[in-house]
């Protein structure tokens, strides 16, 4: 039996969409296969899109499986259920484990530089004839605009927009979907900043730092309202993780910028090296939109 699976930490809209949509792919081409998602779904999934009919497993019974493995690559932060030696498929869309994961299982990696996993899922969909259910068309539409952020995100390629034309002729959302979308999202990060913070927290290592990066993010219709009143909840919920090497970032897609919070002097120093990020304070901001993982591919080519 194959297991379509990705992180235990949380599940956020990629991660969802792919997993669903490829358990879709693998039981309509005669795979039987399962979805198993162990971490909580965060913010990024709305309290509407929760009503949504998909189905996956959070626990994961013994069993002698396969894995594949959606959206992320870095080993140490798939799901620790799974055995490395069974991996047969990824697809992922960050960078830094390519090569590794190529010396493994050779053209089961799937990694490739594209703006949403969404992206490549939908054309394994294409590749293989497969009909997908409304559900999985639905979310790989949503996951491919929300990751990136409306496509003013700099890893957008024309795939993501290709893929996201195809999937409109076939959904069956609102036409003004993403406003309805990034405003519900709104809506349920202020409803419970300090839940919706620690759902999307990321620690990355890097080799060529002597510390770990704790890095919050939350992709909001306007984050500067957010930031403002919330950094005492920001401040709270990455210092928990005992590293002073935080900060938090919020691509604001109505005015085009990111704003970021950090208190060490040195990380205000490298954002700003990186990304030219203006501080004042402990507030900073961009002149363009950036996601983390646009963020954490600077800090690894970094010297």
């Amino acid at each position: 039996m194959l297991v379509v699976t990705s992180g235990d930490v949380y599940t956020d809209l990629d991660v969802l969409a792919c997993a669903i949509a490829y358990g879709d792919i693998l039981n309509k081409t005669h795979r039987p296969a399962l979805v198993y998602l162990p971490g909580p779904l965060n913010e990024s999934i709305t309290s509407s899109m929760r009503n949504w009919d998909f189905k996956y497993q959070t626990k994961l019974e013994p069993g002698d499986y396969q894995y594949v493995i959606v959206d992320v690559s870095d080993p140490d932060h798939i799901s620790r259920v799974v055995d490395p030696t069974k991996i047969s498929k990824i697809y992922d869309h960050h960078f830094g484990h390519e090569d590794y994961w190529r010396s493994r299982i050779g053209d089961g990696a799937h990694i490739e530089p594209v703006g949403a996993c969404a992206t490549l899922i939908w054309e394994e969909a294409v590749k293989k004839g497969a009909t997908l259910s409304q559900i999985s068309v639905n979310l790989l539409y949503t996951a491919i605009f929300s990751n990136t952020l409306n496509f003013n995100a700099s890893v957008t390629h024309d795939r993501d927009k290709r893929a996201f034309a195809q999937l409109g002729k076939l959904v069956d959302l609102p036409p003004n979907w993403p406003e309805i979308y990034y405003s519900e999202l709104e809506a349920d990060v202020f409803a419970n900043p300090s839940e919706a913070i620690v759902k999307d927290i990321k620690t990355t290592v890097l080799s060529k730092f002597p510390h770990p990066f704790i890095i919050g993010q939350l992709e909001l219709w306007n984050s500067q309202k957010f930031l403002v009143n919330h950094m005492g909840t920001i401040k709270e919920a990455l210092q928990a993780h005992g590293n002073p090497y935080w900060f938090f970032t919020s691509p604001s897609i109505s005015d085009g910028h990111n704003y970021l919070y950090t208190e060490n002097p040195g990380l205000k120093d490298l954002l700003t090296r990186l990304i030219g990020a203006k501080f004042t304070g402990d507030l900073g901001t961009t002149d363009k939109l950036y996601l983390r993982k646009e963020i954490l591919k600077k800090l690894q080519e970094y010297k």
